[in-house]
């Protein structure tokens, strides 16, 4: 037979083309061979290629097979189906159109001096529901305060018998942070998928559990800079728009 006979062997090209074209398109290459695009977009860490290593890997020796091997009549392995045309297209869009960030997670996040009374911080987390708050010594940046620090100095206050809350300084609970989260910056348009691999990496790491603030300005200026906070609390419904949109 004829390796690229049947409408879903010739649609299944045309798709597996149209990736490689946008691959090219988002490498800056003109004609770059789909092997050399993978491995190169591997490397840089592009999320959509990452996620779908393993079925791209498969695609692409089955596009080779269909153009470059004449296969005995009735072959299974060059059997292709309109869900795996699909889902090459659907592959292509998320690289063409990515779900980024600013559709969800844009929102007003509470940040704090370090001179502020810890009162008013406690009275913002209880109103607001808060577990994370940006600290800034003025317009610099500090660091990022957790609910796990907060009560690390509240129990250290109460067994010292030091405990004075309308008194106390938000910087007078830094140093009970158990441990350091990595504070991630990125930009609005940060893919949904970027963001999930931080957290992976980070996982995988052992660095602990990330704090992403959403900032397009680099160096931060001031809390008016921070256009939104993604926290561990954040990564069901992280998964759940990427699993709608595979």
């Amino acid at each position: 037979m004829d390796k690229l006979s049947g409408a879903d062997n010739q649609n299944f090209i045309a798709s597996f083309n149209k990736l490689q074209s946008a691959m090219n398109y988002i490498s800056g290459q003109k004609e770059q061979e789909f092997g050399i695009l993978f491995s190169r977009m591997l490397k840089k860490g592009n999320p959509v290629i990452q996620r779908y290593q393993n079925f791209l890997d498969s695609v692409r020796d089955l596009r080779n097979i269909l153009v470059h091997n004449n296969l005995p009549s009735g072959s299974q392995y060059a059997t292709v189906t309109q869900e795996l045309t699909d889902n090459l297209d659907k592959i292509t869009d998320q690289l063409l159109h990515p779900v980024t960030i600013d559709r969800d997670f844009l929102k007003k996040v509470h940040c704090f001096q370090s001179s502020d009374h810890l009162s008013e911080l406690l009275s913002a987390a209880d109103k607001y529901s808060l577990t994370h708050f940006p600290i800034f010594d003025g317009d610099h940046f500090v660091t990022v305060l957790s609910e796990n620090g907060v009560m690390n100095w509240l129990a250290a206050s109460v067994t010292s018998s030091l405990l004075d809350i309308d008194n106390s300084r938000i910087i007078d609970s830094l140093k009970y942070e158990e441990q350091r989260h990595p504070v991630v910056f990125v930009k609005k348009d940060a893919s949904v998928y970027s963001i999930l691999e931080i957290f992976v990496s980070s996982a995988r790491r052992g660095l602990g559990n990330p704090v992403i603030l959403i900032a397009d300005k680099r160096p931060i200026k001031g809390p008016s800079d921070i256009k939104g906070i993604i926290t561990l609390s954040d990564m069901a419904q992280i998964v759940s728009i990427i699993e709608n949109e595979a």
